[in-house]
């Protein structure tokens, strides 16, 4: 990728964890390119231990120690892309914007850009304003371990959602940000009580969660032509305010072995002031577990006030030795994705579309994710 890209994707970084407004109003869930190439069904199934992160029940298929050192997820859209490329385009453009005909002392600044060429920028920023780009970076590291019938796992992971969006403004172009980042630890442990009923695993999440949000700011069209101006006033605004809730997760996890299939539930973050939300799913096994099916209904008690086809989740996954493809519906929306899966090193993308609204086809954003996992 070009530089000016991969300095824009870190300035999205960099602008949300370093900012110092906070907000208490996102949920934090965390972003799995396999689970999404598969419409993001997780609760019963899950994919590797870190699934109890979603139902702290599938601890249960630990086997003695699992973990993870590196798991990065990264989610973008094609107006992100768009964008970059055209502010490497023209990054002398926006640097010289506000440039005088004349120096201090009275010389001609080369760099001076006529009304003419100002004009002729502004309508190619026009063809840009009106797009969001996206970017959501879910850095995770996770440990389990299995130790006389218990489960143990403990999570730490960052949900970072930032967007970006050009404007030719008044004066002078400028890009528009905003955004939030929330950071989780989560501590799990989850039993097998077969002895109440035959099957079940119960599962509990400890969670702290840190929630910090980045309000609507702007970039003028001199600073973005210099990366160095773009993020030194951020990093300066870095402030000690901080929004910080604990709650609890409860989940289940039923095996049904004449039909090769597991049922799920959770009681999604008791206690953090939003209100619990309850999800459920089913995960059904099939061709030597090659292929496995998995749905979810989230939010079981509408606390978001959602259409009910934004709370259905389902897909399929096939998977021969060390590959594996997926596919499903995210919301109504079709899913794909592919996994290179071997026992050390994972490597998973997946392309989905997000429905930004309440209801499917009100605000509709298709993303793409990559996602590289080290562990054992």
């Amino acid at each position: 990728m070009k530089k000016i890209i991969t300095c824009i994707l870190l300035f999205c970084v960099f602008s949300i964890c370093l900012s110092g407004t906070v907000s208490a109003d996102e949920t934090i869930r965390h972003r799995n390119a396999k689970t999404l190439g598969m419409g993001d069904a997780k609760i019963a199934g899950g994919f590797g231990y870190n699934g109890f992160v979603d139902n702290p029940a599938l601890l249960s298929r630990v086997g003695l120690l699992r973990f993870s050192i590196v798991n990065i997820p990264i989610t973008l859209n094609k107006n992100l892309v768009e964008i970059s490329e055209f502010i490497n385009d023209n990054s002398e453009n926006f640097e010289n914007f506000g440039e005088d005909e004349f120096d201090e002392y009275g010389n001609y600044n080369e760099n001076y850009m006529s009304q003419e060429e100002k004009n002729a920028f502004l309508k190619d920023i026009v063809k840009q304003e009106g797009k969001w780009g996206k970017l959501i970076f879910s850095p995770l590291l996770g440990l389990a371990v299995n130790i006389r019938d218990y489960s143990v796992g403990l999570s730490v992971f960052n949900v970072s959602n930032v967007g970006l969006k050009m404007d030719r403004g008044i004066y002078e172009p400028r890009v528009w940000g905003e955004g939030y980042s929330n950071t989780a630890v989560v501590l799990g442990i989850a039993k097998p009580v077969f002895m109440l009923y035959p099957g079940l695993t119960v599962g509990v999440n400890l969670k702290y969660i840190n929630r910090r949000r980045a309000n609507l700011f702007q970039i003028s069209a001199t600073d973005l032509g210099d990366f160095n101006k773009t993020i030194e006033p951020i990093v300066d605004e870095v402030k000690g305010n901080k929004n910080n809730t604990f709650a609890t997760d409860i989940g289940t996890l039923w095996e049904i072995p004449m039909i090769n299939a597991e049922i799920g539930a959770t009681f999604q973050s008791i206690g953090d002031g939003r209100g619990s939300s309850l999800d459920i799913g089913i995960a059904k096994r099939m061709a030597s577990n090659r292929v496995i099916l998995l749905a979810d209904y989230i939010d079981f008690f509408d606390n978001n006030k959602e259409n009910i086809f934004r709370k259905i989740h389902m897909g399929a996954q096939y998977k021969y030795a060390i590959f594996a493809l997926r596919a499903g519906f995210n919301s109504g929306y079709p899913t794909v994705g592919i996994g290179f899966d071997s026992r050390i090193i994972d490597i998973d993308a997946a392309y989905y579309v997000e429905e930004l609204s309440k209801s499917p086809g009100g605000n509709d954003e298709p993303r793409y994710i990559l996602q590289f996992k080290i562990g054992w």
